[in-house]
């Protein structure tokens, strides 16, 4: 199973990139998120087949689409090789032809890189009958992964997961679990469910997870 640290908050330091990359590779697992400024610190020490991805329009995904492909480019600039792009479903409400065209022209730009691509929803401020129309319009694009929620705020792990699994049930999108893990009783729980992957939001935590 694919497993991921994300390192989102606003006291994230160049020390903390340095010991999760660290903790990644004497755990072996696969992958380091953090916001752009801290990937030229990352590629330094996480070289080959890791996967050092950052969020795009994090955390509303609220930009105009300008701004949204300038953010894009701008990390792929930096090194990263794997795009989250936070979902602008606030477009889809209103627009679904303009919201096809962000999707499609970030999906495009990231295969012209060669960089994997990944789009992070926000489950519980989307209705049901939005959430489906976006995992629809998604499918049709070559989406490495989706995450259900931001991590903005506080997310329950069992809620999280639920939707991991009826996302990827239902669309057959893989879907990274991440919801908030504190214990190793949940990271067990989880590791026996049916999606893709495992992203732990906290250094303290994955150090004390046995793999």
């Amino acid at each position: 199973m694919y497993l991921e640290i994300k390192l989102y908050g606003q006291n994230i330091t160049d020390r903390d990139v340095v010991n999760a990359a660290y903790l990644i590779k004497q755990k072996g697992a696969h992958g380091l998120s953090v916001p752009h400024y801290f990937i030229p610190v990352a590629k330094e020490l996480l070289e080959g087949d890791f996967s050092l991805s950052t969020p795009i329009d994090y955390p509303f995904g609220m930009g105009c689409l300008k701004t949204r492909a300038y953010q894009l480019l701008s990390a792929i600039g930096e090194g990263a090789n794997t795009i989250e792009a936070i979902c602008p479903y606030y477009i889809l409400r209103y627009d679904e032809k303009s919201f096809t065209k962000d999707v499609e022209s970030m999906q495009l730009a990231c295969e012209k890189n060669k960089v994997s691509f990944r789009v992070t929803l926000e489950y519980r401020h989307m209705e049901i009958a939005v959430l489906e129309q976006t995992c629809r319009i998604l499918k049709k694009f070559d989406i490495d992964a989706v995450y259900p929620s931001t991590g903005l705020f506080i997310d329950d792990y069992i809620d999280n997961s639920l939707a991991a699994i009826k996302i990827q049930e239902n669309t057959k999108l893989k879907t990274i679990c991440n919801g908030n893990i504190f214990n190793q009783k949940q990271y067990d729980n989880l590791k026996g469910c049916d999606f893709f992957g495992i992203a732990v939001n906290s250094i303290d935590v994955f150090n004390r997870l046995k793999l």
